[in-house]
């Protein structure tokens, strides 16, 4: 797991896509490649330009389809060469399509795969005791390990395109969720003692994990850090965010409404119909419960929504691994499985100013002869990094920062709960002000600052 976690990471294509470029599966191929892309699968085809075997190393899964013509090409036998050996040695993923051609013509190179591999061998004086032959042989003998998808009428070819699709779609890790992240300040530790308590390299039995602490402290931002690194460990993924509010007080339609997400997202149920959250209950126990299953809980904040999400651990299949925030620690005792728990702390001196200079001044360091200031500023923060970066986004630069020569080292802080009353509760109000003219985000901050340090 650890190996295929670490190199995921270089891959910037989902599918390598080749075939014959003269052969009788062109326009096969083309509705592949199409059908692929409209459903967000990034894919790239051997006939394109600028395609090298770099490209190829750096897609998920190599997509060959084999047609009458394909063994007249050499640079198709070659391609496969290299395919074959990546499947061998990096243990890459290969789906493989015949397509009107009978599978054990091309592992044994019979009839049409014979007559094209004796053409090249008289076309290019290649023997047949040759290396480049041999390996090319090989490569078409082994196609009998990786299986494949025989498609033998016309009629049928949009069903065997959608399968080809959906197959494809099922064999890609999970996809990440957005996020803003730009300076990891104080991620990447919490990060490893996230996955401590968490045992991801291990396969043991599924594993519910609860981080608490107030509004603003990081939560969000900590488990889609984490989302994102571990997510190609698990079979199936999904992300719920802000719960609380999506819920609406416990409301029936809305905690419906959510199991159908969870659904989707993991299993692409598109027809899911629920009566009750308990008939969601067990068809997501039925649809989970061999899978290996990352799921976040964001923003929870009653028992009734985990009841409804992730009722038990007999829910998921084994090494799944449940992650809940909430901002009160008391809903995770509610619950009839043990939860492990994890306390986010807020950001020590350090990660503040560093995350807060970040933001203002775009370098890790207050500018010259503004420390006291920005120390100053951090210290009315308590740590918490939404404050620092909405602060520190609204003081952008030296210029706004001279205006506050009132904030003193002396001052006593104020209470964290002014901050909150800006910055804390509504998150889309960040979004919001960025929408707004400097000038007007500038008197925001100036009437914020007046009113926080006062």
């Amino acid at each position: 797991m650890a190996n295929y976690e670490e190199t995921s990471s270089n891959f910037t294509h989902d599918v390598f896509l080749i075939s014959s470029p003269n052969g009788n599966s062109k326009t096969f191929t083309d509705y592949i490649y199409q059908a692929l892309l409209d459903s967000k699968i990034t894919t790239v085809r051997y006939s394109d330009k600028d395609i090298t075997t770099t490209t190829m190393e750096k897609c998920r899964i190599s997509m060959v389809v084999l047609c009458e013509n394909y063994a007249y090409s050499t640079q198709c036998l070659d391609e496969l060469v290299k395919i074959i050996d990546s499947y061998d040695t990096k243990r890459k993923e290969v789906c493989v399509i015949f397509y009107k051609v009978e599978p054990s013509d091309v592992w044994f190179q019979k009839n049409c795969y014979e007559r094209g591999l004796n053409l090249i061998e008289h076309e290019k004086s290649l023997g047949r005791d040759s290396e480049r032959v041999k390996g090319w042989r090989l490569a078409l003998s082994r196609i009998r390990d990786l299986g494949g998808q025989h498609c033998k009428e016309d009629k049928y070819e949009s069903g065997y395109i959608k399968k080809i699709v959906k197959d494809t779609y099922a064999k890609l890790p999970p996809p990440p969720v957005p996020t803003e992240v730009k300076h990891p300040i104080g991620l990447d530790s919490r990060f490893e003692q996230l996955k401590s308590l968490l045992d991801i390299e291990s396969n043991n039995p599924v594993c519910m994990l609860g981080i608490y602490g107030e509004a603003g402290i990081g939560k969000t931002t900590l488990v889609s850090y984490l989302y994102n690194k571990i997510r190609h460990q698990f079979e199936v993924a999904s992300f719920l965010t802000n719960i609380r509010e999506k819920s609406n007080n416990n409301n029936i339609i809305d905690l419906k409404d959510l199991q159908r997400t969870l659904l989707y997202e993991t299993v692409k149920e598109t027809q899911t119909v629920m009566e009750t959250t308990f008939e969601g209950h067990s068809q997501i126990k039925d649809k989970l419960k061999h899978k290996r299953v990352l799921l976040i809980l964001d923003d929870v904040n009653s028992i009734e929504q985990l009841k409804a999400l992730a009722g038990g651990f007999d829910w998921f299949g084994y090494g799944s691994r449940i992650i809940i925030t909430t901002r009160v620690e008391s809903e995770l005792d509610k619950h009839h499985v043990t939860i492990r728990k994890y306390k986010m702390e807020e950001l020590n001196s350090c990660e503040s100013l560093e995350l807060f200079c970040w933001h203002a001044f775009n370098m890790s360091k207050p500018i010259d002869n503004y420390a006291d200031i920005c120390n100053n500023v951090v210290s009315y923060s308590k740590g918490f990094p939404r404050a620092l970066k909405a602060l520190g986004s609204n003081l952008k630069g030296m210029k706004m920062i001279s205006q506050f020569p009132m904030i003193k080292s002396s001052r006593t802080p104020s209470p964290i709960d002014k901050i909150s009353k800006h910055m804390l509760p509504h998150k889309g109000r960040e979004r919001d002000r960025k929408a707004r003219n400097q000038t007007e985000s500038q008197r925001l901050s100036v009437s914020w600052l007046l009113e926080i340090f006062h």
